[in-house]
């Protein structure tokens, strides 16, 4: 799972997808997708078409005729699609594909932008971003089949298009998935990430992760490739962006073994059922403690956000889980799935050295508010540690990811499971004051820590026991 901010994702490069639709080829497409909120019907979400677009750049002569390699490339396939080299005004009854070569870049055929390389550029060295934004000509090439024939025309496409690029010099370009690539890199996630007639579906599909409206959203790019929905799940933290990275994954692998969807859209997730067996082991391997490796999920239509594929989308709901409100419940959709790692409480009496370090963590906090102002980098948070009262009348510490902090009142997510009060749950908006805080923890974008310096301190009494 990739987090970007919300305006580079709404920068498409490759506009091919929406000009497509334009002419009105996606209409067959869109109208599977059921509106926003309504569940998907019962049996297989396979699209009526898939429409998949990609480009070779060249920053200088190609080493080869790039229309004509391809065209010698193409007549050599087994039931080889149509060529034609104009925009099909209508779907094409027939696999299709579309073949252009576009000399007036950047007018015609955007250049993926340096920024959007270094997030999305595979395998490609200094010199090849740099060869990249100097190209003078790319080669466009868009298929067009039928949903059912999804899996076996998109293999012999990746290899048809590994071959061009071998032959003409040109850094390959998925306009699906928003992606650059060297050609080893291509070759390594298109053509090798496979067991035998089944794909690791995450090497041929990336997730764009995002501060939106409700909180964080993330969703698959490059289903339509398979003939599948996009998968899109909303609202979460960025603390739990890992395992609903895994969730989409998952989602997304078995939609494209052909797990059917139950009545109302009943969504059910079992990691020893998956039929890639590399994905099935690190399925298995994510859970922890309690984590059954289940859970059962409703996929309803997708809302829409600026930047979504022009694909269908299906997005998760956890509304059959148990909680106060919809944070709660995806946790608990998730503490089952793969488990809560949550410790046993432990009594800690406040000596001088805890009273110190938690003096210091809060001597940070106005600075930490203001960083929260500023706006936190994309999957970077924030928790406090702040006290709730139990129902016997004692206090019970826990940690709550920041989500709005406006002077002394901070409005988050309780990140721990209460174990004395009954009135709270894990993954719960809950409100707490700045000037009750104990202590602080943060983790930016690469993964570095900060704070919790009381939480070391614990710890460390804890193992001299």
């Amino acid at each position: 799972m990739t987090g970007i901010d919300r305006q580079r994702r709404r920068g498409r490069v490759l506009c091919v997808a929406v000009l497509v639709a334009a002419m009105g080829v996606l209409a067959p497409v869109q109208a599977q997708s059921p509106k926003a909120g309504q569940a998907w019907t019962e049996g297989s979400p396979r699209q009526a078409m898939v429409v998949m677009d990609f480009a070779v750049y060249f920053d200088g002569q190609p080493k080869a005729s790039p229309v004509a390699t391809l065209r010698a490339l193409h007549a050599r396939l087994p039931a080889a699609p149509q060529w034609v080299d104009k925009v099909p005004t209508s779907a094409p009854s027939k696999p299709t594909m579309l073949v252009q070569l576009v000399t007036d870049l950047p007018r015609q055929l955007p250049i993926p932008s340096p920024q959007h390389i270094a997030y999305f550029g595979r395998g490609l060295d200094a010199q090849q971003a740099a060869a990249l934004q100097a190209s003078k000509q790319a080669l466009l090439v868009v298929f067009f089949h039928p949903g059912t024939e999804a899996m076996a025309r998109y293999r012999p496409a990746m290899a048809l298009l590994a071959e061009t690029a071998a032959q003409t010099g040109g850094t390959l370009w998925d306009g699906n998935t928003r992606e650059a690539f060297s050609l080893p890199a291509w070759r390594e996630s298109r053509l090798q990430a496979w067991e035998g007639a089944v794909p690791l579906v995450r090497a041929h599909t990336v997730i764009h992760a995002y501060k939106a409206d409700r909180g964080v959203r993330a969703i698959t790019l490059g289903m339509n490739k398979f003939g599948m929905p996009d998968v899109v799940v909303d609202a979460f933290a960025w603390s739990d962006q890992r395992a609903m990275g895994n969730l989409l994954q998952l989602s997304a692998q078995r939609l494209v073994e052909g797990q059917a969807i139950g009545p109302g859209g009943r969504w059910r997730l079992d990691v020893n059922e998956v039929r890639h067996a590399g994905m099935r082991a690190e399925a298995r391997q994510s859970l922890i403690a309690e984590g059954s490796g289940r859970t059962e999920l409703r996929l309803v239509g997708g809302r829409r956000d600026e930047g979504d594929p022009d694909n269908a989308l299906a997005e998760l709901s956890f509304d059959g889980h148990p909680g106060a409100d919809h944070a709660a419940r995806q946790h608990s959709a998730l503490a089952r799935m793969y488990g809560s790692g949550e410790k046993e409480v432990r009594l800690v009496r406040h000596d001088a050295a805890l009273k110190a370090a938690s003096e210091r963590a809060r001597a940070q906090l106005p600075a930490l508010r203001e960083a929260f102002r500023k706006g936190l980098a994309p999957g970077e948070f924030i928790q406090l540690k702040a006290p709730f009262a139990t129902d016997d009348g004692g206090t019970e510490w826990m940690w709550v990811e920041v989500l709005a902090w406006e002077g002394d009142r901070v409005r988050g997510l309780l990140k721990n499971e209460p174990r004395q009060v009954a009135r709270l749950q894990a993954g719960q908006e809950v409100t707490i004051s700045q000037k009750d805080v104990f202590d602080y923890w943060r983790l930016d974008a690469r993964g570095q820590a900060s704070g919790n310096e009381t939480g070391k301190l614990i710890d460390a009494a804890q193992r001299a026991r």
